[in-house]
């Protein structure tokens, strides 16, 4: 049996005014609620929420009262639109085109997965219901934004054949151009964000692996599909001359191979000889707290299996799904 890092997370969330604040997934480790559950939970802007206020009750009463497609739909509208999903603007640029940088990246949509309430109660839902209705709903969810990121993906292709992405001062302004909206959270009645898509997709893949669902495999390989343009067109860039334009392009991409990867684990049958010549220590297994946890009158011990890959490489990604 393989040797796997276990890891004990526990999550909460709160909302103030309509921003969904997440929590650090690390930073309850040990499941302390107890000790954790006063503290004030802060995003970078300096917003604290205090769990159990009358905001965070507001939010759990809702939740309880959401229904599965309600919640999968609402992922597209949580997404913490710097720091956490990926849209993070580097002052030194260039250290994140090593491959060892970029795998901290890619680790970080992990986390942010994981920190997001609404990802922890849709997969518990789906695991009440039978797999088919599951893998329709989830695979309906990831076309349904892929759609929207395809047709995005002309703008930076458009900026490159004017010649407009070279420089260094362009990372500020490219998502907000073609997607003028990207700021804050988003209500159900005002089109989601391209970050928010995307944070949806690398949502819903993850539920896909857990659960196992063989039928949402061609809905996956759509999104390794378009990732690899995605990354694609990443590579065919010179860093020396668009900096900025390729940290923006590379960190708003579905392109990581570690939840990728891990998407694959949707269908058991899906290269499983080549999924054993992957590194062992590469392969996580994370207890996560339900996210019934927060209320009241649940407890810690209610903890979720969750399991992911980290670290892997390009050449490992090619190596599995082929060039």
């Amino acid at each position: 049996m393989k040797n796997r890092a276990v890891i004990t997370l526990a999550v909460v969330a709160a909302v103030v005014i309509n921003v969904l604040v997440f929590a650090d997934p690390f930073q309850w480790m040990g499941g302390q609620k107890e000790e954790k559950a006063g503290a004030a939970l802060q995003y970078g802007t300096g917003v604290k929420v205090i769990p159990h206020s009358e905001q965070f009750t507001k939010l759990m009463a809702e939740l309880k009262e959401e229904s599965v497609e309600v919640t999968l739909q609402k992922l597209n509208a949580d997404a913490m639109q710097f720091g956490l999903m990926g849209t993070m603007f580097h002052n030194d640029v260039d250290n994140i085109f090593p491959e060892a940088e970029r795998i901290k990246i890619y680790a970080r949509d992990i986390n942010a997965v994981l920190a997001n309430i609404r990802v922890l109660k849709a997969y518990e839902d789906l695991q009440k219901v039978d797999k088919k209705t599951a893998a329709a709903l989830l695979s309906k969810h990831i076309r349904e934004n892929l759609v929207s990121l395809r047709q995005t993906f002309q703008f930076p292709i458009g900026m490159i054949e004017r010649g407009e992405h070279k420089g260094d001062t362009i990372a500020g302004s490219l998502i907000g151009r073609y997607d003028p909206n990207v700021l804050g959270h988003v209500p159900l009645d005002h089109p989601p964000t391209k970050i928010g898509r995307r944070y949806a997709i690398l949502s819903y893949i993850l539920i896909a692996s857990l659960l196992e669902l063989e039928e949402v495999r061609p809905a996956v390989e759509e999104v390794i599909a378009f990732a690899r343009e995605e990354y694609e067109l990443f590579c065919s860039l010179d860093v020396k001359e668009a900096p900025a334009f390729m940290s923006v392009l590379l960190t708003e991409s579905l392109y990581n191979p570690s939840l990728l990867l891990t998407a694959a684990r949707c269908d058991p049958t899906w290269n499983p000889e080549k999924r054993k010549l992957l590194d062992e220590n590469n392969l996580v297994n994370c207890n996560v707290a339900s996210w019934r946890t927060a209320l009241p009158e649940h407890n810690v011990k209610n903890m979720l299996t969750i399991r992911y890959y980290v670290g892997i490489t390009d050449a490992e990604f090619n190596e599995f799904f082929g060039k």
